[in-house]
């Protein structure tokens, strides 16, 4: 399948997808689009699995590719020798961006498997600055995520923050969080799945826009107008 079309409720600044990696993602979370698709087509979710024609794939040259979109590359059950092998392939196309989204940052900063600060760029998800567990499900907790990424940012890794499905916050706390990450980029979004999630109110989201312009770039996502206008 190698590389994919962005579709959907996906960022606007990213040119293709591309998934060496598939199968159930450890965390579990309850919004979880993918889970949505499979319970859609009745099908079983098989256990994380390298798919090792994709590390055939060409990766073209000028793009921004976000390796793994459809499940978490450095959850703490992918192998070691899986993440290896993916970065080492996107190491053979150094034109491109990969961007590496993942809500278990701590294990890059336990363990580099390779990644190059001028290659890929880290992200993470920070929903809210609250504990959700209902909705989070096995994810480490945002503050841990946060902190993880403070530490890679040091190190000198462009960092970002997504806040999506963005749920009820606490303002200060959650610009504490964002502000401790170094975030160059911070991307916001609601629900899409009708999740039946915490939503904060419009004037509540609008202050974070407001106060997180201040200090970093805000991509607003197609999908937060509905709680917005």
């Amino acid at each position: 399948m190698s590389l994919k079309n962005p579709r959907g409720d996906m960022y606007p600044f990213v040119d293709w997808l591309w998934n060496p990696i598939r199968g159930r993602c450890q965390h579990d979370c309850s919004y979880c689009y993918v889970k949505r698709i499979v319970k859609r087509f009745r099908r079983e979710q098989a256990e994380p699995h390298l798919v090792e024609t994709e590390l055939r794939a060409n990766l073209g040259r000028f793009g921004v590719i976000f390796v793994c979109s459809g499940c978490d590359l450095f959850a703490s059950d992918i192998l070691d020798e899986y993440i290896i092998e993916v970065v080492a392939h996107t190491q053979r196309f150094p034109d491109n961006i990969y961007l590496l989204q993942t809500k278990n940052p701590q294990r890059i900063v336990s363990s580099s498997f390779g990644i190059s600060s001028g290659l890929h760029q880290i992200c993470t998800t920070v929903e809210t600055n609250r504990w959700v567990p209902g909705v989070m499900g096995k994810a480490p907790p945002t503050s841990l995520r946060a902190l993880a990424m403070a530490r890679l940012a040091e190190q000198g890794y462009v960092t970002s923050i997504t806040v999506e499905p963005i749920i009820d916050f606490d303002l200060e706390k959650m610009l504490q969080l964002i502000r401790m990450t170094k975030a160059r980029q911070v991307n916001i979004g609601a629900d899409s799945g009708k999740n039946n999630l915490p939503e904060p109110p419009k004037e509540k989201i609008l202050e974070l826009i407001a106060e997180l312009e201040k200090f970093t770039q805000v991509v607003q996502k197609k999908n937060l107008g509905r709680l917005t206008t």
